[in-house]
C-alpha cells in the first residue's frame, strides 16, 4: 500500500481505527510500509530502541528494516512493551472499490456508454464479476456490505 492510497482510505468510515493511530504514532509513510508488509499481525514492540535482550534486538531490527530507524523509535516510544496491531484495512480498500466503480459507471454513463459497456470496462479495471459490480450499484456510497443471514 502507498501512501497515497492509505491517505485516500483514510477518508472512508470503514478505516480502522487502529491504522489512524499508527498514522499519528509513525506517519502515512511508514504506516502505509507497516500495512502493506505485515498486514493482520500482532507485533511484540521491543520495550526500548534497539532492544534490551536478543529478542528484543531482533524485533527491533525487523522494524527498522520496514520502517526505518526514526519511525521505528516512534513506535517504541509510544507502543514499547506492548503488541502492536497493524490492520489490513481490507474493508475499507473493499469499500473503496465499491464507491470508485459506482463514480466510474456514472461517468462512463453519462459519456455515452450503454450500461453493458460500462460494467464491462470497469469489471476489466477493477478485476471484479460483472454481477457483483452490478449489485454494488445499487447501494449507496459508503454502504456496508449486508449479507442475508444477518437480516434474521
Amino acid at each position: 500500500m502507498t501512501p497515497a492510497q492509505l491517505s485516500r482510505l483514510a477518508d472512508l468510515p470503514a478505516f480502522p481505527a487502529t491504522a489512524r493511530g499508527l498514522i499519528a504514532v509513525a506517519g502515512l509513510a511508514a504506516a502505509a510500509r507497516l500495512i502493506r508488509e505485515w498486514p493482520g499481525l500482532e507485533f511484540p514492540v521491543p520495550l526500548i530502541p534497539g532492544g534490551g535482550n536478543a529478542e528484543g534486538a531482533r524485533r527491533w531490527a525487523q522494524l527498522v528494516e520496514v520502517v526505518g530507524e526514526a519511525p521505528a523509535a516512534q513506535i517504541v516510544c509510544h507502543y514499547g512493551g506492548g503488541c502492536l496491531y497493524i490492520p489490513s484495512c481490507k474493508q475499507a480498500m473493499a469499500q473503496w472499490s465499491r464507491d470508485f466503480a459506482r463514480h466510474e459507471y456514472d461517468r462512463l454513463t453519462g459519456d455515452g456508454y450503454s450500461h453493458r459497456a460500462a460494467i464491462g470496462e470497469i469489471a476489466l479495471r477493477v478485476r471484479i464479476a460483472g454481477r457483483t459490480l452490478e449489485r454494488w450499484l445499487y447501494q449507496p456510497d459508503h454502504a456496508p456490505q449486508i449479507m442475508q443471514g444477518e437480516l434474521f
